[in-house]
């Protein structure tokens, strides 16, 4: 048995934290150095797995308005006013254009 290859059928693509205030090159305080670098390689594993019908899960990070359940290492900036990864926000909410399928798919919040 080859324990590196991939099983195809019990595959699942998970991204983390690819929403524009993470991810977007303009987007300090809470850019996630590197990851930028990395959207085309993101983009062609999803291409992979949205042309083999395979499931993606988009693991997003929210933080309410008020700020009152940001990370310890974002309190200082929500605090002097910025607002990162808001729910229902261009910038927090959603994902970054470059690894959807298309222009009009934006993310379903339920219960932000």
């Amino acid at each position: 048995m080859n324990y590196t290859s991939p099983n195809w059928s019990n595959a699942i693509l998970m991204t983390i934290d690819t929403q524009n205030d993470f991810v977007l090159p303009d987007a300090p305080p809470a850019r996630i150095d590197g990851t930028w670098e990395v959207t085309s390689k993101i983009r062609e594993l999803l291409q992979v797995f949205r042309q083999n019908n395979l499931p993606i899960l988009h693991i997003i990070r929210l933080y309410k308005a008020d700020g009152s359940n940001v990370d310890i290492c974002r309190r200082e900036a929500v605090e002097k006013g910025f607002r990162i990864a808001v729910p229902h926000t261009q910038g927090g909410a959603e994902l970054v254009d470059e690894i959807k399928p298309n222009n009009e798919t934006r993310l379903c919040l339920i219960n932000c």
